[in-house]
Protein backbone atom coordinates (compact mmCIF):
# COMPACT_ATOMS: atom_id res chain seq x y z
CA UNK A 1 0.00 0.00 0.00
CA UNK A 2 1.34 3.44 -0.89
CA UNK A 3 0.46 6.77 0.68
CA UNK A 4 1.59 10.03 -0.86
CA UNK A 5 1.11 13.42 0.73
CA UNK A 6 2.05 17.03 0.29
CA UNK A 7 0.93 20.42 1.51
CA UNK A 8 -2.03 20.15 -0.84
CA UNK A 9 -5.21 18.51 0.39
CA UNK A 10 -5.61 14.87 -0.55
CA UNK A 11 -9.03 13.26 -0.69
CA UNK A 12 -8.64 9.68 -1.91
CA UNK A 13 -5.99 7.35 -3.26
CA UNK A 14 -6.67 3.84 -4.57
CA UNK A 15 -4.10 1.12 -5.22
CA UNK A 16 -4.77 -2.26 -6.86
CA UNK A 17 -2.80 -5.07 -5.30
CA UNK A 18 -3.27 -8.82 -5.79
CA UNK A 19 -6.77 -8.44 -7.26
CA UNK A 20 -7.87 -6.43 -4.22
CA UNK A 21 -8.40 -2.71 -4.04
CA UNK A 22 -7.13 -0.88 -0.98
CA UNK A 23 -8.75 2.47 -0.24
CA UNK A 24 -6.72 4.98 1.72
CA UNK A 25 -8.48 8.07 2.84
CA UNK A 26 -6.30 10.86 4.03
CA UNK A 27 -8.11 13.53 5.95
CA UNK A 28 -7.57 17.05 4.63
CA UNK A 29 -4.37 18.46 6.01
CA UNK A 30 -4.58 20.79 8.94
CA UNK A 31 -2.29 23.78 8.80
CA UNK A 32 -1.56 24.41 12.45
CA UNK A 33 -0.75 27.89 13.56
CA UNK A 34 2.06 28.52 16.01
CA UNK A 35 2.37 31.31 18.55
CA UNK A 36 6.02 30.66 19.37
CA UNK A 37 8.97 28.40 18.60
CA UNK A 38 8.40 26.19 21.64
CA UNK A 39 5.14 25.12 19.99
CA UNK A 40 6.97 24.47 16.69
CA UNK A 41 9.43 22.00 18.24
CA UNK A 42 7.02 20.42 20.76
CA UNK A 43 6.91 16.63 20.39
CA UNK A 44 3.59 15.41 18.99
CA UNK A 45 2.08 12.05 18.10
CA UNK A 46 1.01 13.16 14.64
CA UNK A 47 3.45 13.89 11.82
CA UNK A 48 3.93 17.63 11.50
CA UNK A 49 6.33 19.11 9.03
CA UNK A 50 7.34 22.23 7.19
CA UNK A 51 7.88 22.30 3.42
CA UNK A 52 9.70 24.67 1.12
CA UNK A 53 7.47 27.48 -0.08
CA UNK A 54 8.74 26.95 -3.65
CA UNK A 55 8.19 23.20 -3.87
CA UNK A 56 7.50 20.28 -1.56
CA UNK A 57 11.17 19.52 -0.87
CA UNK A 58 13.03 20.07 1.29
CA UNK A 59 10.89 19.36 4.32
CA UNK A 60 11.83 20.07 7.92
CA UNK A 61 10.65 17.86 10.79
CA UNK A 62 10.95 18.33 14.56
CA UNK A 63 9.88 14.79 15.53
CA UNK A 64 12.87 13.92 17.73
CA UNK A 65 13.90 15.97 20.76
CA UNK A 66 16.65 18.51 20.05
CA UNK A 67 17.05 17.42 16.43
CA UNK A 68 15.77 18.70 13.11
CA UNK A 69 15.34 16.22 10.28
CA UNK A 70 15.77 17.76 6.83
CA UNK A 71 14.45 15.64 4.01
CA UNK A 72 15.98 17.01 0.80
CA UNK A 73 14.23 14.55 -1.49
CA UNK A 74 12.89 11.03 -1.19
CA UNK A 75 16.43 9.64 -1.13
CA UNK A 76 18.41 12.12 0.96
CA UNK A 77 17.94 13.04 4.62
CA UNK A 78 20.14 14.79 7.17
CA UNK A 79 19.53 15.14 10.88
CA UNK A 80 21.03 18.12 12.71
CA UNK A 81 21.05 19.27 16.33
CA UNK A 82 19.32 22.51 17.31
CA UNK A 83 18.81 24.72 20.34
CA UNK A 84 16.12 27.28 21.06
CA UNK A 85 17.77 30.64 21.73
CA UNK A 86 15.46 33.59 22.21
CA UNK A 87 13.27 33.90 19.13
CA UNK A 88 15.42 31.57 16.99
CA UNK A 89 15.92 27.87 16.43
CA UNK A 90 19.70 27.65 16.03
CA UNK A 91 20.59 24.68 13.81
CA UNK A 92 24.12 23.30 14.13
CA UNK A 93 26.15 21.69 11.37
CA UNK A 94 26.44 18.41 13.11
CA UNK A 95 25.04 15.89 10.71
CA UNK A 96 24.45 13.18 13.28
CA UNK A 97 22.82 11.14 10.56
CA UNK A 98 23.13 11.34 6.82
CA UNK A 99 21.17 9.00 4.59
CA UNK A 100 21.70 9.91 0.93
CA UNK A 101 21.91 7.73 -2.13
CA UNK A 102 23.45 10.66 -4.05
CA UNK A 103 25.20 13.98 -3.51
CA UNK A 104 22.73 16.86 -3.28
CA UNK A 105 25.53 19.37 -3.81
CA UNK A 106 27.01 19.40 -0.32
CA UNK A 107 30.15 17.53 -1.40
CA UNK A 108 30.46 19.58 -4.59
CA UNK A 109 30.34 22.78 -2.52
CA UNK A 110 33.11 21.53 -0.21
CA UNK A 111 35.64 23.71 -2.04
CA UNK A 112 33.90 26.92 -0.94
CA UNK A 113 36.08 28.56 1.72
CA UNK A 114 33.30 29.88 3.94
CA UNK A 115 31.42 26.66 4.78
CA UNK A 116 29.75 25.18 7.86
CA UNK A 117 31.97 23.66 10.51
CA UNK A 118 30.97 20.71 12.65
CA UNK A 119 29.42 21.88 15.91
CA UNK A 120 28.89 25.49 14.75
CA UNK A 121 25.55 27.14 13.86
CA UNK A 122 24.76 27.29 10.15
CA UNK A 123 21.05 28.16 10.06
CA UNK A 124 18.62 30.20 12.14
CA UNK A 125 14.88 29.59 11.91
CA UNK A 126 12.37 32.19 13.09
CA UNK A 127 8.60 32.44 12.88
CA UNK A 128 7.85 34.91 10.10
CA UNK A 129 4.16 34.47 10.91
CA UNK A 130 2.05 31.77 12.53
CA UNK A 131 2.44 29.35 9.58
CA UNK A 132 5.87 30.24 8.13
CA UNK A 133 9.44 29.62 9.27
CA UNK A 134 12.06 31.94 7.80
CA UNK A 135 15.60 30.61 7.44
CA UNK A 136 18.70 32.74 7.73
CA UNK A 137 21.86 31.01 6.59
CA UNK A 138 25.17 31.94 8.20
CA UNK A 139 27.23 30.65 5.26
CA UNK A 140 25.45 32.31 2.33
CA UNK A 141 28.12 31.64 -0.33
CA UNK A 142 28.18 27.95 0.59
CA UNK A 143 24.35 27.74 0.55
CA UNK A 144 24.31 29.38 -2.88
CA UNK A 145 26.91 26.88 -4.14
CA UNK A 146 24.87 23.92 -2.84
CA UNK A 147 21.65 25.28 -4.31
CA UNK A 148 23.26 25.78 -7.74
CA UNK A 149 25.19 22.52 -7.89
CA UNK A 150 22.38 19.97 -7.88
CA UNK A 151 20.02 20.35 -10.82
CA UNK A 152 19.19 23.90 -9.82
CA UNK A 153 17.09 22.72 -6.87
CA UNK A 154 16.92 24.98 -3.87
CA UNK A 155 17.90 22.63 -1.06
CA UNK A 156 18.19 25.46 1.42
CA UNK A 157 15.18 27.75 0.82
CA UNK A 158 14.40 30.87 2.79
CA UNK A 159 10.80 30.00 3.69
CA UNK A 160 9.17 26.85 5.03
CA UNK A 161 5.39 26.59 5.25
CA UNK A 162 3.56 24.65 7.94
CA UNK A 163 2.09 21.58 6.31
CA UNK A 164 0.59 20.32 9.49
CA UNK A 165 -0.30 16.73 9.91
CA UNK A 166 -1.83 13.93 7.96
CA UNK A 167 -4.06 11.23 9.33
CA UNK A 168 -4.41 7.93 7.50
CA UNK A 169 -7.60 5.91 7.75
CA UNK A 170 -8.22 2.55 6.14
CA UNK A 171 -11.65 1.44 4.97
Amino acid sequence: MSVFFSCKEVQRHETKSNNAVAHDTIAPLKHPRYNNLAEVVKQQDELRYWASKESYYPTVHFNIKDTVWMEFDGQCDYIFLYKLKGKSIVVYWWDIMQDCTHDIGIKKAARVKDKPTKGKPFMLLKLANDTTLQATYLYRSWINAVNKSYNGSEHFPELFLSCGEYIQHQK
